[in-house]
C-alpha cells in the first residue's frame, strides 16, 4: 500500500516495528498498552503550516465511501473530525466480535492522542497498519482511517509536530460550557468546588476575578450558564445562579470579602460616569490595575440601573449597598449627586482617561393616539420613583406595555402600588417574549394577565384602550417587522397605562467631544477595545449596546477596564484577551459519592408565596441553604477538568473491559454520565489514568486496595489480591481473570496474574538460566 502526501505524490508506508513493540505480542490489547506507556509527549512548536486547501477538503468530502460523523467546512479540524468519525463507529460495533471492536478503539486512541497534542510519529505509521489491517477484515472504520490517512498526512504530522492546524482551536485547553457561556466568564466548576469544601472567601475571590458584584448577579442574572450546562443533558442543568448568593452570603458573614491586593499606582487618572454594573465594573478593575478611579454619579446613591430599574424584590438594597461598599473599600471612589454635564470638565480636572457608562435611562415612546393623555406613564420613570421611595400609588386597572424584563418588573411593581388588575400587553407570542421564562412565571403566579400577540391601536379620554392583533413580530429573516390585523380588536376599561416598550440614552454630557459618533442615539465604538474615535474616552453597556442584562454590562466594563490600562501604559490594543475565559484554575475537586453524583435532583430555590409577596418589597426568593448548596455543587461534572476528549473510554474499550460510558453532548464533546457502570466492571488497571491528558480520572492505588476515582468521586474500589508466590497484594480479582485469558510472552513469563512482576521477573530468570545451563 502507499500514502498520498498533500501534493499527490506517492511515498512508501514504513510501519516501525522498533517503536511498537506491542504489534509483536499475543494479547495486544492488554500488554501492548503496558509496553507503550510514556510513549507519546508534547513536542516542541515548529513553523506554522500552509493552511489545508479547499480541493483536499472537497475530494474527501467527494468520495462516496468516506462516512463521517460531521460535514467538512474550512473551520473543522480534520483530525479532530476523523477522531469523532473513528470514535463513533467505535460506539456503532458494540454488537462486533471483540477484536475487531479493539482494533477500532486503538485507532480512535491513537487519532484522538493526535488530535489533543500529544501524538507521536510512529503512531502514524501504525494507524497505516491498522487500517490495512481493518480493510481485510470489512470493517466500516477503515474507510474512514484510510481516507484520513491518504488525503491528509501533513494535517497529522502537523498535530504531532506541534504545528497550528487549520481550525487553530484543537489543542488550546476549551473552559467548561458554562464558563463559556458565561458574559463574564467566572470560573463557575471552579468557585462551586470551593463552596463545597467549605471555603467560601475562596470561591468569592475567584468570582470577582472576572465580576465584582457576586452577589448582585446571585440573585438577578438570567443565568445563561445553565442553559449551556452539559448535566441537563444527563437530567437536569446544575442551579448555578442562586450558588453565587450563597458564596457571597457566607463569606460576608464570615469575614467579609477578602481584600484585592491593586498593583503598584500608575500615576493615572480615570474618570467614569456612571455608577450602573458597567461603570462599577470597570471602575474595580482599573482601580486594581494601580490608576486612580473616580466614579461620577448624577442621583443620590450609586448603582445605577441596578438601584433604579431593578424592583427591590429582585434585589435588596441591604445586598447592593454591602458590594457597593466593598468596591469603594478597595479604592474606587464615587461622587454621588454630580451630574457631568460634559466630558471635557473631566480633562480639565486632570484625568488621563474617561470611560462613559452612563446606560439607558429614558424611557422611549411611541406614536400611538393618546400617548399624551394623563393616563398614560413610563414605566422607567414610575421604578425610579418606586425605588426613589416617592411611593407614587396607581388605581385599580392598569395595562402595560411591552414584553420584556422591565414589563414585567413594571406589572409587579405596579401590583405592590396599588393595582389589582394588570395585563400586560406584548406583541410577542408566548415563546417569542423577551422576557426571563422564570419572570413571566412570577408575574402570572401573582395574578398578572399576559396578553401575547396585541398591540396598541388607540388611548381614549374615557379611560380605554383598544389593541389590535398582531399575528406576526418578525419576518422570514428573523427581522422585527410585526404585521397587524386591525379588523380583529379588543378593548379595556384603564386606569393607567405605563409603556415599558423600549429606553434611550441621554447622550448630552458627550456632545462636547467632535469625535465620538452617534449611530440610532447610541455611542459607536471599536468592539474590541470600546475606544471611541478621541483615544481618550471610551464607552460601553448599555449606552454602547442598547438595554441589556447587567451581566452583560459587567462583561463590557470588564473589556474596557482592560483597554484603558493598556492605553495608559502604552501598550499596543490589537491583542486584548479580555474576552477569552480563562482555564488556568483547576480546583480540587469536591469528594461526592457516587449515588449522589449520579442520582441527585437540581435544587430547588424557594420563594415566598403570591400572597405574602405581593404586600411588600422583600425578596420573593429564599437563597439556598448551605447543605442543599453543598449537594448541588456535587452534581457538577467538572467540565473544566474532563475535556471529553475520551481517551479513557477508548483505552478501557481497547482492553477489552469496557467500564466507561460516555454521552455524546449538543457541545461536540463527550461526558461521563455514568458514575455506577465502572463500580461492577472496572478492574484497576490504571489504563485510563496514564492516557488522561488533564488528570480528571485517577486510579490510586495504597498498600492493600485500588481505587478509581473521576473528578473527586470514587466509582470503584476493589482489594487488591496476593501474589501467589511472595504473597504481597499487587492486582484486583477482575484483573486477574482478564490476564488469564493472555498466553504469554515467547512462552516465558506466564501471564495469569497470580503471581507479582517481580515474582514473574524472578521466575523467568531462573527459566533462562537453566536454558543457558548456568547453574
Amino acid at each position: 500500500m502507499a500514502v498520498l502526501d498533500d501534493n499527490d505524490q506517492t511515498v512508501p508506508r514504513v510501519v516501525k516495528i522498533m517503536d511498537t513493540p506491542s504489534t509483536d505480542l499475543s494479547g495486544r490489547p492488554l500488554l501492548g498498552w503496558m509496553l507503550d506507556q510514556g510513549m507519546a509527549g508534547f513536542l516542541p512548536a515548529s513553523a506554522a503550516p500552509d493552511k489545508l486547501t479547499s480541493r483536499q477538503i472537497r475530494e474527501a468530502g467527494a468520495n462516496p465511501d468516506f462516512k463521517c460523523a460531521e460535514p467538512i467546512s474550512d473551520e473543522h479540524c480534520l483530525v479532530e473530525l476523523f477522531r469523532k468519525s473513528l470514535h463513533a463507529h467505535w460506539r456503532a460495533g458494540e454488537t462486533e466480535s471483540g477484536q475487531d471492536r479493539h482494533a477500532v478503539a486503538r485507532s480512535a486512541r491513537l487519532a484522538t492522542q493526535i488530535a489533543i497534542g500529544r501524538g507521536a510519529e510512529w503512531m502514524l505509521s501504525e494507524l497505516v497498519a491498522m487500517g490495512e489491517t481493518m480493510r481485510h477484515q470489512d470493517l466500516p472504520a477503515a474507510v474512514t482511517l484510510q481516507t484520513a490517512l491518504s488525503h491528509f498526512k501533513t494535517v497529522w504530522l502537523d498535530h504531532i509536530q506541534g504545528r497550528v492546524c487549520v481550525s487553530e482551536k484543537c489543542r488550546v485547553a476549551m473552559p467548561a460550557m458554562c464558563q463559556s457561556a458565561c458574559p463574564a466568564h467566572i470560573d463557575i466548576p471552579g468557585f462551586m468546588a470551593l463552596i463545597g469544601s467549605g471555603d467560601y472567601a475562596g470561591a468569592v475571590e475567584l468570582i470577582v476575578k472576572d465580576n465584582p458584584l457576586p452577589h448582585v448577579c446571585g440573585l438577578i442574572c438570567p443565568a445563561p450558564c445553565e442553559t449551556a450546562c452539559l448535566r441537563a443533558e444527563m437530567d437536569e442543568p446544575i442551579n448555578i445562579r442562586p450558588l453565587k448568593a450563597v458564596a457571597a452570603r457566607m463569606s460576608q458573614t464570615q469575614s467579609g470579602y477578602p481584600m484585592p491586593k491593586p498593583e503598584a499606582a500608575t500615576g493615572k487618572k480615570v474618570g467614569v460616569i456612571g455608577s450602573g454594573p458597567a461603570g462599577l465594573t470597570a471602575a474595580y478593575y482599573l482601580s486594581q490595575k494601580g490608576h486612580a478611579v473616580r466614579i461620577y454619579e448624577g442621583e443620590k446613591k450609586a448603582g445605577g440601573m441596578l438601584r433604579y430599574g431593578i424592583p427591590k424584590f429582585r434585589l435588596p438594597r441591604d445586598i447592593l449597598d454591602q458590594e457597593i461598599g466593598w468596591i469603594r473599600k478597595t479604592g474606587v471612589q464615587i461622587k454621588t449627586d454630580h451630574r457631568v454635564e460634559r466630558t471635557g470638565e473631566l480633562f480639565e480636572l486632570g484625568y488621563d482617561a474617561v470611560y462613559v457608562a452612563i446606560g439607558t435611562q429614558l424611557a422611549r415612546a411611541i406614536p400611538v393616539e393618546g400617548i399624551d393623555l394623563p393616563i398614560v406613564l413610563y414605566g422607567l420613570d414610575f421604578l425610579k420613583a418606586v425605588n426613589r421611595e416617592e411611593n407614587p400609588r396607581l388605581k385599580s386597572r392598569v395595562v402595560v406595555l411591552g414584553g420584556g424584563n422591565v414589563a414585567v418588573d413594571v406589572a409587579m411593581t405596579a401590583v405592590r402600588q396599588g393595582a389589582d388588575d394588570v395585563h400586560m400587553v406584548c406583541l410577542e407570542r408566548r415563546e417569542e417574549m423577551p422576557a426571563n421564562a422564570n419572570e413571566i412565571r412570577a408575574a402570572e403566579e401573582e395574578g398578572i394577565v399576559i396578553e401575547n400577540g396585541w398591540g396598541p391601536l388607540k388611548i381614549t379620554a374615557d379611560n380605554q384602550i383598544a389593541l389590535k392583533c398582531c399575528p406576526r413580530v418578525f419576518d422570514e429573516k428573523g427581522n422585527f417587522n410585526p404585521q397587524y390585523d386591525e379588523t380583529r380588536t379588543k378593548t379595556f376599561d384603564v386606569d393607567h397605562v405605563i409603556l415599558a416598550i423600549g429606553q434611550a440614552a441621554d447622550l448630552s454630557c458627550v456632545m462636547d467631544v467632535d469625535q465620538i459618533d452617534i449611530d440610532r442615539g447610541l455611542i459607536c465604538v471599536d468592539a474590541k477595545t470600546s475606544a471611541t474615535l478621541d483615544p481618550r474616552v471610551f464607552a460601553g453597556g448599555d449606552v454602547v449596546h442598547g438595554p441589556d442584562l447587567a451581566v452583560n454590562a459587567i462583561r463590557a466594563g470588564k473589556q474596557a477596564a482592560e483597554s484603558i490600562d493598556h492605553f495608559l501604559k502604552g501598550r499596543e490594543m490589537t491583542n486584548i484577551f479580555w474576552s477569552a475565559p480563562q482555564t488556568g484554575s483547576k480546583v480540587t475537586p469536591v469528594p461526592v459519592e457516587v449515588t449522589q453524583r449520579s442520582q441527585s435532583k437540581r435544587a430547588v430555590v424557594a420563594e415566598r408565596t403570591p400572597e405574602q409577596r405581593i404586600c411588600s418589597y422583600d425578596c420573593i426568593e429564599h437563597e439556598l441553604d448551605n447543605e442543599t448548596a453543598h449537594k448541588e455543587v456535587g452534581r457538577c461534572l467538572r467540565c473544566d477538568l474532563c475535556i471529553g476528549c475520551g481517551l479513557c473510554e477508548l483505552m478501557c474499550g481497547e482492553m477489552g473491559f469496557n467500564a466507561l460510558r460516555f454521552m455524546p453532548t449538543r457541545a461536540g464533546r463527550l461526558a461521563l454520565n455514568d458514575f455506577i457502570r465502572p463500580g461492577s466492571r472496572c478492574v484497576g488497571c490504571g489504563a485510563c489514568d496514564r492516557v488522561c491528558p488533564t488528570g480528571a480520572i485517577r486510579v490510586v492505588r495504597e498498600a492493600s486496595d485500588v481505587r478509581t476515582e473521576f473528578t473527586g468521586t470514587v466509582v470503584c474500589s476493589q482489594p487488591l489480591a496476593a501474589c501467589s508466590s511472595c504473597g504481597r497484594p499487587h492486582i484486583t480479582e477482575r484483573f486477574q481473570q482478564a490476564l488469564k485469558h493472555i498466553s504469554g510472552i515467547k512462552n516465558i513469563i506466564k501471564v495469569d496474574g497470580q503471581v507479582c512482576m517481580n515474582c514473574a521477573r524472578k521466575s523467568s530468570a531462573e527459566v533462562l538460566r537453566a536454558a543457558a545451563h548456568r547453574y
